[in-house]
C-alpha cells in the first residue's frame, strides 16, 4: 500500500515534486548531484537551494539545518550511496536527518538508486531505518542500476499516494 512502480526514477522524482512542491517552495539538493533533481525543482517552480554533497554525510547535517532554519524548505533530497561522490550515509545520519525533518517539517526524498552497488562489505542504510518521522520520507530504488533494465519502485508515505 506504500509502494508505487514507475517506468523509471526520473518519472518518480518529477511525480513527487509535482505532488508536493508549489511555486516558490524551497528544495534542498546536494551539489554535485543527479541533474534531474535540479531540473525537476526548476520545472515545478520551486526555489533550488544546494548543500555540499562532496563532504562526509554527517558534515552536511549542520548545513541542512542552517538552510532549513533560514529557508523553511518543503523537501530535502539526499542520495546515498552518492553518484558522483561515492559517499555512503550511516544509520546515525538518517536518525539525525529524520529528527531535523520533524523539527523543521520538511519531507526527505532519499534516492537509493545505487543501494545494491556496494563493495568491500559496505553497509548501505535507508531513511526508513531511522527512528522517527518516517511519515515525512519517501525513497527510490532504480532497476537500471541493479538489473540493467528500466523501471523503479518508490516507497511513499500514505498521504502522498492517496
Amino acid at each position: 500500500e506504500n509502494v508505487l512502480v514507475t517506468v523509471g526514477i526520473k518519472e518518480a522524482i518529477f511525480n513527487a515534486l509535482h505532488a508536493l512542491v508549489n511555486a516558490g517552495d524551497s528544495i534542498l539538493v546536494p551539489d554535485p548531484g543527479y541533474p534531474t533533481y535540479f531540473e525537476a525543482v526548476l520545472f515545478t517552480g520551486g526555489k533550488l537551494l544546494t548543500y555540499d554533497g562532496d563532504v562526509d554525510p554527517m558534515a552536511t547535517l549542520d548545513e541542512i539545518e542552517s538552510l532549513a532554519r533560514l529557508h523553511k524548505p518543503k523537501m530535502v533530497i539526499v542520495n546515498y550511496p552518492s553518484n558522483p561522490t561515492g559517499r555512503v550515509a550511516n544509520r546515525e545520519y538518517y536518525d539525525q536527518l529524520s529528527e531535523l525533518s520533524g523539527k523543521y517539517g520538511f519531507v526527505v526524498m532519499s534516492d537509493l538508486a545505487y543501494s545494491e552497488i556496494a563493495f568491500d562489505n559496505l553497509e548501505v542504510n535507508s531513511y526508513f531505518e531511522a527512528r522517527q518521522n518516517l511519515e515525512l520520507g519517501l525513497e527510490y530504488f532504480a532497476f537500471s542500476k541493479t538489473y540493467n533494465r528500466c523501471g523503479s519502485f518508490e516507497v511513499y508515505p500514505r498521504f502522498l499516494l492517496s
